[in-house]
């Protein structure tokens, strides 16, 4: 996940040299039955969920049941997969009758899947983690945080998570990418220690999913869908 780089640390008028630990990134081409369908940067860690999560956010697959066989020879991964006769969007779970969660809930899940030792060592690295509750049973690190979700995604597929009674939480910004890819997915609430966006809650409300930023130890802000988030309320 990283390597000691030679660097210069300059500090005021001296200069000193000394080894820094540095997130490694790769670029991986994505093969659907035989043709290219790009190249994501990416950090070289469990890379079967994170193509098994991309293909199911960007519609190539609609259902887990459509990839036929997915192999990761060097940088290239090569996938084959049935013809799906349906959308992303017509397989889109739908969380509205998903479980209420408590705050204090999300603020523990999050803190926890942000303990990073990657991050303490390289400063490089983005954490998004899926919660059932009350456990955080699955946390991606990558270079991005799209790619990190689309870990989580790929793990929730292959491991049969009903997205449904889950959450996910992550360290960085939730654009309106990221909070589509929650959508198509079916997870009903997404929580950040950052900000978000006016179209990350333009997609989110249309698609019925919570937005919570700038988590702390003792608040947050909920954007949509706050009818999912319980909180102690003061007399």
């Amino acid at each position: 996940m990283f390597r000691e780089i030679p660097a210069l640390r300059i500090r005021g008028t001296t200069a000193e040299p000394f080894s820094d630990e540095v997130m490694v990134e790769i670029p991986l081409t994505i093969q659907v039955n035989g043709r290219s369908v790009g190249t994501a940067m990416t950090s070289p860690v469990d890379l079967p969920e994170f193509v098994t999560g991309f293909l199911f956010t960007t519609g190539t697959i609609g259902a887990l049941s459509e990839l036929v066989s997915l192999e990761i020879d060097g940088e290239t991964a090569r996938v084959v997969v049935k013809q799906s006769t349906t959308t992303v969007l017509q397989q889109k779970a739908d969380p509205a009758g998903a479980p209420r969660v408590p705050a204090e809930t999300i603020i523990k899940g999050l803190f926890e899947v942000l303990e990073s030792e990657l991050h303490n060592r390289t400063g490089g690295a983005q954490a998004v983690g899926l919660i059932v509750p009350p456990a955080v049973v699955y946390r991606a690190e990558d270079i991005g945080r799209h790619n990190a979700l689309d870990r989580v995604i790929g793990f929730g597929l292959m491991h049969n998570i009903d997205f449904r009674n889950s959450f996910v939480v992550c360290s960085g910004r939730i654009s309106a990418a990221m909070a589509r890819k929650c959508v198509i997915a079916g997870i009903p609430v997404a929580a950040t220690r950052g900000a978000t966006t006016t179209e990350a809650i333009r997609v989110a409300t249309e698609g019925d999913l919570t937005i919570i930023g700038f988590v702390r130890r003792e608040s947050m802000n909920v954007y949509t869908g706050r009818h999912r988030i319980e909180w102690s309320k003061k007399d």
